[in-house]
């Protein structure tokens, strides 16, 4: 939840700046739009490059320390993952593109514009790059055995689940502060979470709001039989939150239909 808090404060003084420097200065630089992407400050694209890079390298070695791998499966997995970096970079120039066009054109009243087309990147640069779509993960499935899939999807399972773990806990941690919980009531909400969040795919900023649509799902009945009533209205107001992320989950292809 820090993350995504922080994550959203980093978008919100960024479109803040922008409408700042616009009441300066009506053309918005590229600098600028870059920061929007890549959150820091001018020259962190070829850092993000850079790091990427190194990315690739380091999930190679992840897999090679749970799967003997050959030269031609190395290979292919680097290069892979370097065109899931060059694709990724491909369309933050063409949002560029896109930027310079309209720049001349731009004013308070439709800066959003320029926004939006910057905030897709960033969300998808904190995602991460070599998720289930990604070339790196296609490049598996092709280039692996049966034997070598088996237990790549053991681990995935296993990364899965503990990514669910922790993110249900550090949740719970931070609702006790709305709610403080006995022991028990913690543990028992615990489990009836981990009942439906079994997986988290990757450590992204939506980890939370899924677990808080998956509380939404819950029966009432079983709040009712862990908390009293006060705390019930605390809960209830999560419940609701919860509900209100379904479409954007949906559309973030993180719920199934």
């Amino acid at each position: 939840m820090i993350r995504i808090a922080k994550n959203l404060v980093a978008l919100l003084l960024g479109l803040l700046c922008a409408g700042s420097a616009l009441a300066q200065n009506p053309a918005i630089g590229i600098e600028q739009f870059d920061m929007w992407i890549f959150q820091g400050s001018p020259g962190r694209g070829q850092v993000a490059r850079k790091a990427l890079d190194s990315r690739v390298n380091q999930e190679i070695l992840r897999i090679s320390q749970l799967i003997t791998l050959d030269d031609a499966q190395t290979s292919h997995l680097k290069l892979a993952g370097q065109g899931d970096v060059k694709r990724f970079f491909d369309r933050v120039e063409k949002a560029r593109r896109q930027f310079l066009a309209i720049q001349p054109r731009l004013e308070r009243n439709n800066m959003n514009n320029a926004f939006q087309l910057a905030m897709p990147l960033q969300q998808e640069l904190t995602a991460g790059l070599f998720g289930p779509k990604s070339l790196f993960q296609k490049s598996i499935a092709s280039t692996f055995d049966e034997q070598q899939m088996e237990v790549w999807r053991r681990e995935i399972e296993r990364a899965d689940r503990l990514r669910a773990e922790r993110a249900v806990k550090v949740f719970i941690a931070k609702l006790q502060r709305q709610v403080p919980m006995t022991s028990v009531q913690r543990t028992t909400l615990t489990d009836r979470l981990l009942a439906k969040v079994t997986s988290i795919r990757s450590n992204d900023q939506y980890s939370t709001y899924l677990i808080q649509y998956h509380l939404s799902e819950v029966p009432r009945e079983t709040y009712e039989a862990i908390f009293d009533e006060n705390q019930m209205k605390a809960i209830n107001q999560s419940i609701q939150q919860g509900r209100a992320m379904k479409a954007m989950l949906k559309q973030r292809g993180l719920l199934d239909d």
